[in-house]
């Protein structure tokens, strides 16, 4: 994806990370915690015992999670279901919880969800080992890769396993980079109103059936930075930026998140403004040091490192 586009584009969820990461992480086992004996708190000789409470609280978490698996389920965030329950059941202290999640599965009354689900978890290791030797090339269009690594998912886990645990992350890829190229390509070319409109499809396209979940869920916050990003596009220097950002968080933000706003932007432009400044220092340097390893240069990027960011 191209960095001369936005690199954020507000989709209802974090920023799209890389599917490989996703996938290191959504695959991360309890393997290398302290090795138990059985049960959700068996503890090594001279362990404290846990809280009396701790096992009523694991019931709780397990209740909980057995009620939104289904839906995780049907709404392509299988991934997240699983990595928020694995942090759950170890911020209580249980053991061997990949076990107690899969074991909960019997308990759904969405038989067809479960089943699903435990065959995305059979295949996470095979696919994540066919992820790392797929080879693509970074040129070529991140829609094109997507579509690709999408297809090699769905051939080794199956379309609904595949689709329930990828299908959110996909989602949100594929709509940045579509609005990327549309930002990049033919977005200048029309009126702010119909950027919006063409954006909203986009979205409508690539997130599919989770399309209305994601539109109820959206606040004000998503508002103005759909605006912001795409009427971005007109401003041609930092006072009109300003006037903008002013414009819109007044349009869509309460005076106190208005506020919050625009102390964080102005955090964020103060950050920028000493980044540029130090790579236009540090430049300069290395024009007038040929050699990089010597001494004389190196001080002189130390100090200079101290000065903008200490």
């Amino acid at each position: 994806m191209s960095a001369a586009a936005w690199l954020f584009w507000p989709g209802g969820s974090a920023a799209p990370s890389a599917p490989a990461a996703v996938t290191a992480a959504a695959n991360d086992s309890s393997s290398a915690r302290p090795a138990a004996a059985s049960g959700f708190f068996a503890r090594k000789w001279g362990e404290a015992a846990p809280p009396p409470d701790r096992q009523e609280r694991m019931q709780a978490m397990l209740k909980e999670i057995n009620t939104t698996g289904p839906q995780a389920v049907r709404h392509g965030d299988l991934q997240n279901w699983w990595r928020n329950g694995l942090a759950q059941c170890r911020q209580l202290g249980g053991s061997d919880c990949e076990r107690v999640l899969r074991d909960a599965l019997a308990s759904w009354s969405d038989r067809k969800a479960a089943a699903i689900a435990a065959a995305a978890l059979d295949k996470q290791s095979t696919v994540a080992d066919a992820e790392t030797h797929l080879v693509q090339n970074m040129n070529t269009p991140l829609l094109e890769r997507l579509g690709k690594l999408s297809a090699l998912r769905k051939s080794l886990m199956g379309d609904e396993a595949a689709q329930a645990w990828y299908g959110r992350d996909e989602a949100a890829i594929g709509f940045a980079a579509a609005v990327n190229a549309y930002a990049q390509g033919d977005a200048r070319k029309v009126a702010l109103a119909q950027r919006m409109t063409q954006v909203e499809a986009l979205r409508q396209q690539y997130y599919g059936p989770y399309y209305a979940e994601l539109k109820a869920a959206e606040g004000a916050q998503t508002a103005y930075a759909l605006e912001y990003g795409l009427a971005k596009l007109d401003v041609k220097d930092v006072t009109a930026d300003t006037a903008l950002r002013n414009a819109l968080r007044n349009k869509y933000l309460s005076p106190a998140d208005a506020t919050a706003q625009a102390q964080q932007d102005a955090q964020a432009g103060a950050q920028q403004a000493r980044v540029q400044a130090y790579q236009s220092a540090l430049a300069e340097l290395e024009r007038r040091y040929a050699d990089h390893d010597n001494s004389a240069y190196l001080a002189e990027v130390a100090a200079l490192r101290r000065r903008m960011f200490e």
